[in-house]
């Protein structure tokens, strides 16, 4: 295609999907003239993990590199619908999931909207998942059930994780603080309430260390674990600030940012 005749179709066609020189073969998946998804373009199949479930990161990364080019920069312009980041379901369609085709039942809406079964990307790529992705079969309710529950257990563990060793971080900070405190002052002789708040401190932090010691020891026997952080182990080897951090992201994700690594691809 000339160089005229690709700035024509940047001006006319459908920005459901990347533009031409995103793709590796256009002319393969997309109809040059509209830039619509070909009628007759291949549907990606994907295999499912040891539980039967999609693996998001998979999907994403295959499709990216089977169809796009690694240098494409996924633009973004803040308001524009075409390009501003939006949520996957890799679970699709909604009305599948909704209680009134479950006999009532809220499992299945639950297990898709779980945030390792979201993924936050824009919106072009996001249609390029609809157009030539096949859509996942539905799980068997049963293993909708059980998976909502393992991640729930686990999702439980990481916050108690977390909730005890942002704690423990704090009467570190504050034990160390205290005796930085004492020790910059030059006092030769210590008062009883140095020692005193100095011991209280101690208790504090000794009180907080043990609770995330046995969180630590729980956390180690909960099943599923990768369900929610695949990177588990490194976490009760990080030092408990690094661990803070990373719980934190954890805790409150509500889907699997994809944007940062599309854009950088």
């Amino acid at each position: 295609m000339s160089f005229e005749e690709s700035h024509a179709h940047d001006m006319t066609s459908s920005r459901r999907l990347p533009p031409l020189e995103a793709w590796k073969r256009p002319d393969k998946w997309i109809d040059i003239s509209t830039g619509l998804a070909r009628r007759d373009a291949p549907r990606l199949v994907f295999s499912t993990d040891d539980r039967g479930f999609v693996r998001p990161d998979e999907i994403v990364d295959t499709v990216n590199d089977m169809l796009f080019w690694n240098d494409y920069d996924w633009p973004y312009v803040p308001g524009d619908f075409e390009t501003e980041p939006d949520d996957h379901h890799f679970y699709f369609y909604e009305s599948e999931y909704s209680p009134e085709a479950n006999d009532g039942s809220f499992i299945p809406k639950r297990f898709r909207e779980l945030p390792t079964l979201i993924g936050r990307m824009p919106r072009q790529f996001h249609n390029t998942l609809h157009d030539f992705t096949v859509r996942p079969e539905k799980p068997d309710y049963e293993d909708m059930e059980d998976y909502v529950r393992s991640y729930y257990i686990a999702y439980n563990a990481f916050k108690r994780l977390f909730e005890t060793a942002k704690k423990t971080a704090t009467a570190t900070q504050n034990f160390s603080l205290r005796r930085q405190t004492v020790a910059s002052g030059n006092i030769e002789l210590r008062t009883e309430s140095d020692e005193v708040g100095e011991a209280f401190l101690r208790t504090f932090f000794d009180k907080h260390f043990s609770s995330y010691s046995d969180a630590i020891e729980i956390f180690k026997t909960i099943p599923h674990k990768d369900i929610i952080y695949t990177d588990h182990e490194s976490l009760e080897k990080a030092r408990i600030q690094r661990t803070v951090k990373k719980l934190g992201k954890v805790v409150t994700r509500e889907y699997i940012n994809f944007t940062p690594v599309l854009r950088a691809a």
